[in-house]
């Protein structure tokens, strides 16, 4: 059946009770019909609404705990987080990866951990997820994020690493994600983009990632390191101008694997 538009306009507000009751008297599965537009509830969920607009079609930056809590709900009961919009297979984390608010990371790990597919393939600009948040990177993000201001852009590529999302094929040219952001340096944007400091981080986890194979290989990189180092400063083989290092690496055993206990495990 056809998602009635005041449901769909219900969905992109985060009013709960209103879609949960019109799925309530619906058929089963109807959390996966679409609307005239070829949009599903959840597809609206992720868009927002933006009143000075007057429609869910700009959609705004800021979600609300109301639309992380009627998305939850609908993937509880069903809603396909990988179904994308009839006409562009645009899916709910492509739009998610154009909302450059902070508050678009629970959104983001909501949806991979729904098993939405990270290597979704829009067919209007043959990108992925990971190319559409680099776009909001270097758009929306850019000039807040150079003052430290708005990690949002930034969380949420954040969210795709770990996730594992690919970083081959990202755009309909096929480029890589590195290509695709030294295109963007070149030809999008211009160099100053090199100075953005989201943009640089970026950058060196995009590296990290693609060095070591995995973002959890990448994250584990400096404990191995540092297990390494203690290695060789227990044989003599090394020595350091770090006194907090030093103390460490020549501690016990025991001691030692405590006071490395402490460090943040990879996430």
């Amino acid at each position: 059946m056809v998602v009635p538009a005041a449901v769909a306009l219900d969905a992109a507000h985060g009013r709960f009770n209103a879609v949960r009751a019109w799925l309530d008297n619906s058929p089963p599965n109807a959390v996966n019909d679409v609307d005239a537009r070829g949009k599903t509830l959840l597809f609206y969920c992720c868009m927002t609404f933006d009143a000075s607009f007057g429609s869910a079609a700009g959609g705004k930056l800021v979600y609300t705990d109301e639309n992380y809590q009627l998305a939850r709900y609908l993937l509880s009961i069903g809603a396909d987080a990988s179904r994308g919009e009839l006409g562009s297979n645009a899916t709910p984390l492509h739009v998610v990866a154009t909302r450059g608010h902070e508050n678009s990371l629970p959104i983001a790990s909501l949806l991979i951990c729904a098993k939405a597919d990270l290597n979704a393939v829009e067919t209007r600009y043959g990108k992925t997820p990971l190319a559409w948040a680099i776009d909001t990177l270097y758009n929306e993000g850019r000039e807040a994020s150079t003052e430290g201001n708005n990690k949002g852009p930034l969380d949420v590529i954040v969210c795709f690493l770990r996730g594992g999302v690919s970083l081959d094929s990202v755009t309909g040219l096929g480029q890589s994600i590195e290509g695709y952001m030294q295109y963007a340096e070149e030809m999008l944007v211009g160099p100053e983009l090199r100075e953005d400091l989201h943009w640089i981080a970026c950058k060196e986890m995009v590296a990290g990632v693609r060095k070591y194979g995995s973002w959890k290989a990448y994250r584990r990189a400096p404990h191995k390191s540092i297990i390494r180092l203690r290695s060789l400063f227990v044989r003599g083989r090394a020595k350091t101008a770090d006194q907090r290092l030093a103390r460490i690496a020549n501690l016990p055993n025991g001691p030692c694997w405590k006071v490395l206990a402490f460090w943040r495990a990879a996430d």
